[in-house]
C-alpha cells in the first residue's frame, strides 16, 4: 500500500461488512476475510476562492488482502489481531474491530464469515499559486484570440486562396506562420499566432485601430 495512505489528515474511510453464517458442518469455523483498497485523487484548490478542482484520473493501488480466525469476539482481541496484520494500516484497528466484534456477536453460535470492504481515498490538495498580472493578460488574449477561431463549414466563407493575413501577408491556406483564421469583434481576420503577437504588443485591430476591451 503506498505511502500516501500513510497520512491520515487526508485520507477518506468507508467501510462496508458483510457477516454470514455458516452452515453446521462449518460451525467450528469462525473466519474473517479484509479487502483493503486505496485511491488516490489529486485535487487543484483555488488560493482566493477556495474552490476544489478533480485535476487527474484517480489512481488505484493494489488491492491488500487480510484473513485470520477468530477465537473470541471481544474488541480488544481482534484488535491485537488486526494490528499484527495490518502492518503499516494498524491504525484502522481501533475503527474496524468494534465492527467486527459486533457482527460475530449478532450472529451469536456456530460458525461464520465476515468479510470487510474497506476503501482509503487519500486526497491530495494542491493549492494553486494565483496568476501574476502579466500571466492573467496572456490567458486573457489567448482566449480572446481563440474565441474567433474560424473552422469547419465557416472556413467557405473565406477565400483562402486568394486572401492574405494582413499581419504576415501570406494567405490563409498556407504560408511559414499558417494557424487557423480568427475573427475579431471587429469583423476582421487574421492568422492565430499573427494576432496574438500582435495583441501582445497593442491593444487594437491592426487594420481598423478597434480598442480591445480592458477585461
Amino acid at each position: 500500500m503506498s505511502s500516501n495512505f500513510l497520512n491520515r489528515s487526508h485520507l477518506q474511510l468507508h467501510v462496508v461488512l458483510d457477516a454470514r453464517k455458516l452452515r453446521r458442518s462449518k460451525r467450528n469455523s469462525k473466519s474473517v476475510t479484509i479487502f483493503i483498497k486505496g485511491e488516490l485523487n489529486e485535487i487543484s484548490q483555488d488560493p482566493t476562492t477556495g474552490y476544489r478542482t478533480l485535476t487527474q484520473v484517480p489512481q488505484h493501488s493494489p488491492p491488500l488482502q487480510i484473513e485470520f480466525n477468530l477465537t473470541n469476539s471481544q474488541p480488544c482481541h481482534i484488535r491485537y489481531l488486526l494490528r499484527n496484520h495490518l502492518n503499516s494500516l494498524r491504525w484502522l484497528s481501533g475503527n474496524l474491530a468494534p465492527r467486527i466484534s459486533k457482527a460475530a456477536t449478532d450472529i451469536g453460535s456456530g460458525g461464520f464469515n465476515i468479510r470487510v470492504f474497506v476503501t482509503l481515498t487519500c486526497m491530495n490538495v494542491v493549492v494553486t499559486s494565483p496568476l501574476s498580472e502579466e500571466e492573467s493578460r496572456q490567458e486573457m488574449l489567448k482566449k480572446l484570440v481563440l474565441g474567433g477561431k474560424i473552422e469547419g463549414e465557416d472556413l467557405n466563407d473565406i477565400d483562402r486562396e486568394d486572401e492574405s493575413c494582413p499581419i504576415c501577408l501570406e494567405n490563409f491556406l498556407a504560408g511559414s506562420n499558417f494557424t487557423y483564421p480568427t475573427r475579431m469583434s471587429c469583423s476582421h481576420v487574421f492568422h492565430e499566432a499573427c494576432l496574438l503577437d500582435w495583441l501582445e504588443r497593442e491593444n487594437t485591430c491592426p487594420i481598423c485601430r478597434t480598442v480591445l476591451p480592458e477585461q
